[in-house]
């Protein structure tokens, strides 16, 4: 409904009533453009919450991220209609603080995930070792 092109709510409305006021348009697109990447990043962030949580990573601080980015999103949609940017972006700018800092999380995940990995990769190499250092030792007292 925010889509300010013709034939969205917003953007006829915009087009009739602020047609030689081009800040009115700029604004309105704005608010379409901040709340669609609010959308989109808590969208990804919810699918990799859940890709971690599968691979049995801590995703509770991602989910407080994203419950500040889901809260953020919520009123700044109602801003909206204060028709004011700078009051639009008092209520916008937690959610996009709340994105930058589920990013660094993401990210900090996705590195403790690499860490497992690797420390898995060599203890199986360690178990493979001592079980062929065994198996040789056998033989050898066999012998």
């Amino acid at each position: 409904m925010l889509a300010t092109g013709p034939g969205q709510l917003c953007g006829d409305c915009h087009h009739d009533y602020a047609k030689n006021t081009p800040d009115c348009i700029k604004t309105a697109d704005y608010f379409h453009d901040t709340i669609t990447q609010l959308d989109q990043a808590r969208t990804r962030f919810i699918a990799v919450s859940e890709k971690f949580a599968a691979r049995g990573l801590d995703v509770e601080p991602i989910n407080n991220q994203l419950t500040d980015l889901g809260d953020a999103l919520k009123k700044s949609r109602t801003y909206v209609h204060s028709f004011s940017r700078n009051t639009f972006q008092q209520a916008a700018a937690p959610g996009e603080e709340a994105v930058k800092r589920a990013d660094v999380l993401v990210n900090k995940a996705r590195e403790e995930f690499r860490y497992r990995q690797i420390g898995l990769a060599v203890s199986i190499g360690l178990i493979g070792l001592l079980m062929l250092a065994t198996y040789l030792k056998l033989r050898q007292m066999e012998k």
